[in-house]
């Protein structure tokens, strides 16, 4: 695969990765019952960052911020006046609880990014393969 080749193929499995990520956040959130405006689904995109010769290119996986506080069970917690009360044992954190809308869904579906590019790459070392067989066979 010539470099060009290449480059456009690595951008077009980072822009199919962005789409299901940016698809399997949103069913996870309904799935979860996470949001009740739909500012949060709305607001999930992701961006290619073009490769280059010397770089392959990255996904940016974008969404209104209290998404994060979402997946990291973080965010609006207990009054400033129970502080004494855990302190003393009797309140046991904020109660949040980590509704896992982004980390695992990416991860997840990093596996079949790279299934994508290794196919890719291993169609191309089988093509070049096939070429240097014929080329030796034929004496050339």
């Amino acid at each position: 695969m010539a470099d060009d080749l290449k480059i456009a193929f690595i951008a077009d499995m980072l822009r199919e990765y962005g789409v299901d990520v940016e698809e399997a956040i949103r069913a996870e959130i309904v799935r979860l019952d996470v949001v009740d405006t739909s500012e949060l689904l709305n607001s999930i995109r992701s961006e290619v960052l073009a490769a280059t010769a010397g770089d392959q290119g990255a996904v940016k996986i974008i969404f209104a911020e209290h998404g994060r506080y979402v997946d990291m069970g973080a965010g609006r917690g207990q009054k400033a006046n129970s502080t004494a009360s855990r302190r003393a044992g009797r309140v046991a954190g904020s109660g949040r609880v980590a509704r896992k809308i982004y980390s695992p869904v990416a991860y997840r579906a990093l596996n079949t990014l790279i299934g994508r590019l290794s196919f890719g790459f291993t169609e191309e070392a089988i093509a070049a393969l096939k070429k240097a067989e014929e080329h030796v066979s034929t004496g050339g």
